[in-house]
């Protein structure tokens, strides 16, 4: 069994103490949810875009020194009309990513309601993370990185750039950061 300098093991290992975690990832559509969560789970990512209705999930076991963690990621739509399906999809989640697309202004103008819709309806101290996705476009870029830092300290929250596309950062996310200390 390999251990890197986090105490993570890969996903070969085996532990027989369980524990689960619910994260769910939300944001507007088209920013890359179900890419990013791709890219995390398998390391690759589909070249047909299909847009997720509703909701949809992924598993991911995360094998430590002494326990397993199952990650069981809900990937919502970013669709107008499922947004009212948001609040129980979120309901006793442990981690929710609000994914933004840094070359997309209004993604990120919309991080301040889908972080009410977070505090409404998640347990207090839920991990949250802002991701912008997309830095394999930065020539586009029109969310700087600073802008969003400032939004994730205001807000007491972590932050993470990404590019499911490349896998850039996926794995440096502050996802990693969130299961160290489970």
């Amino acid at each position: 069994m390999f251990i890197d300098d986090t105490n993570m093991v890969t996903e070969s290992g085996s532990s027989p103490n369980i524990e689960n975690y619910k994260i769910a990832i939300i944001g507007n559509q088209h920013v890359g949810k179900t890419t990013i969560l791709s890219r995390y789970k398998y390391g690759t990512t589909d070249d047909i875009y299909a847009p997720t209705v509703g909701i949809d999930f992924l598993t991911k076991n995360i094998f430590l020194v002494d326990k397993t963690i199952r990650l069981i990621m809900w990937d919502t739509a970013g669709q107008e009309r499922f947004k009212s399906l948001i609040p129980s999809y979120l309901k006793n989640s442990n981690c929710v990513i609000l994914a933004y697309d840094i070359t997309d202004k209004s993604s990120f103008n919309s991080l301040g309601k889908w972080l009410s819709d977070v505090k409404d309806n998640v347990p207090e101290g839920t991990f949250i993370i802002i991701c912008g996705n997309k830095i394999d476009l930065n020539k586009k870029r029109v969310v700087s990185k600073e802008e969003a830092e400032k939004f994730a300290k205001e807000n007491n929250i972590q932050f993470a750039e990404t590019s499911a596309t490349t896998g850039q950062g996926i794995e440096e996310s502050n996802l990693n950061y969130f299961l160290i200390y489970q």
